[in-house]
């Protein structure tokens, strides 16, 4: 039997319930994470550039979490609280205006229930698509700028 979770999008005239497969994640949870490059971003502040990036470090990070299984990666945290570093950003209110700029002219707005940030370090993220057990990054957020902390 098939569970689902509904799941809910807000973000001005997006404000809608989205209902995810939680079947598949679950069932990706024991596989290693696979990096797919083929949704790259190129334009924007938060192009996937290696002029934008320090590339080593980025490098570096990307060899350690193609070793990692997703349900090791979801557990990971910064902080002390056991808040998660890694999430799925639904909530398109909470996109800058930057980021929200570049999910619509890119017509990702259908996509935000697999949009997925990984953290590199206390601000640096990698956001992208998690599509079963394959993170496709799209962007490279060196300052945690496009889905800003609401702290």
């Amino acid at each position: 039997m098939r569970k689902n979770k509904k799941v809910k999008r807000s973000g001005g005239s997006y404000n809608k319930s989205v209902t995810i497969a939680t079947e598949a994640a679950k069932s990706n949870q024991d596989e290693y994470l696979v990096w797919c490059f083929d949704k790259v971003d190129n334009d924007g502040c938060f192009r996937f550039s290696h002029e934008a990036m320090d590339t080593q470090e980025v490098l570096e990070k990307i060899i350690i979490y193609g070793k990692r299984k997703w349900k090791d990666i979801e557990k990971d945290t910064h902080d002390h609280t056991n808040k998660r570093k890694h999430h799925n950003l639904t909530d398109f209110e909470r996109y800058s205006d930057a980021a929200k700029e570049r999910v619509r002219k890119l017509q990702m707005v259908e996509d935000l229930d697999r949009i997925f940030s990984l953290a590199f370090n206390n601000t640096m993220r990698i956001i992208g698509l998690r599509i079963g057990k394959e993170f496709h990054p799209i962007w490279y957020d060196k300052d945690h700028k496009f889905y800003p902390s609401a702290k």
